[in-house]
């Protein structure tokens, strides 16, 4: 495990590392059949927190559609960990736990993650 880190009244329990990122996805809302639009800002290898501006209730089961450049948007399986507006800004803060349905779901995840340290050196800090 990384840390607890007590936030609040909540105690952080992240066992794998967050690194931050600010990258387009299309949130496909299962309960609802809606499209949403939203802005990834920080993903690891168990989930994401995502911004938008509809509220997405604990428990759903949603899609994000990650854009990749050499190939159509990756598709990732998620469940809705926590929803709550930010301060003064009528914007949904969500965390999403990944839930892939297969192996290639698993090492989807894995790839994008290694992609996005190759190509963005500033993750060099979050790993030290």
């Amino acid at each position: 495990m990384i840390g607890s880190i007590e936030m609040g009244s909540s105690i952080e329990k992240r066992t794998h590392t967050r690194f931050s990122i600010l990258e387009y996805v299309l949130v496909d809302n299962l309960s609802t059949g809606g499209n949403i639009r939203s802005l990834m800002v920080d993903v690891s290898l168990r989930g994401a927190q995502i911004r938008c501006r509809e509220v997405l209730e604990v428990g759903n089961k949603v899609v994000l559609h990650i854009p990749r450049e050499a190939t159509s948007a990756m598709e990732l399986n998620a469940e809705v960990r926590y929803c709550y507006e930010m301060e003064d800004d009528n914007i949904q803060c969500v965390g999403v736990k990944f839930t892939p349905l297969t192996k290639i779901e698993q090492l989807q995840i894995a790839h994008y993650l290694y992609d996005m340290v190759i190509k963005n050196k500033s993750f060099e800090d979050e790993l030290e």
